[in-house]
């Protein structure tokens, strides 16, 4: 965590009480690539597959930290791809409360994403704000699934 508190400061962060870090147990690994055998140790230089890389062990609502961990949760992660309007794949940048932050030209306000989950694609959320070209950014907020 020492690493990621000196990232904020480092970034300039005014207000730090409006970073929420949360520390996961889950390890973060390349989109596609074999896994694993059981009692195996991952090979560094290998990768997984998205539905076999595991959600954080921990989730807990906006301001509840410590509650308990939700077994249906989907964590939201830099990296992961989503789809939007049933036509174009993009992925996410990096979550934030509420949903994640993209690429601008991925979508438009009020296009609809939907993610992977059990090997079907589910609704995710709603872009809330898209920004492109002379920036590139976006918000999606998403379900609780």
């Amino acid at each position: 965590m020492n690493a990621a508190q000196a990232f904020v400061a480092e970034a300039g962060v005014a207000d730090r009480d409006v970073v929420k870090l949360v520390a996961v147990k889950a390890v973060p690994r390349l989109l596609l690539g074999p896994k694993p055998a059981p009692g195996e140790t991952a090979d560094p230089d290998e990768t997984a597959a998205p539905d076999e890389t595991g959600a954080p062990d921990e989730t807990a609502a906006p301001g509840e930290s410590g509650a308990a961990a939700d077994p249906n949760a989907q964590a939201v992660r830099g990296g992961d791809a989503y789809i939007i309007d049933n036509v174009a794949r993009c992925s996410v940048g990096f979550s934030v409360e509420g949903g994640f932050v993209s690429a601008g030209h991925c979508g438009q306000e009020g296009s609809t994403t939907t993610a992977e989950v059990g090997g079907e694609q589910v609704a995710q959320g709603e872009f809330q704000a898209s920004s492109f070209p002379t920036d590139d950014f976006s918000f999606i907020a998403v379900n609780d699934t």
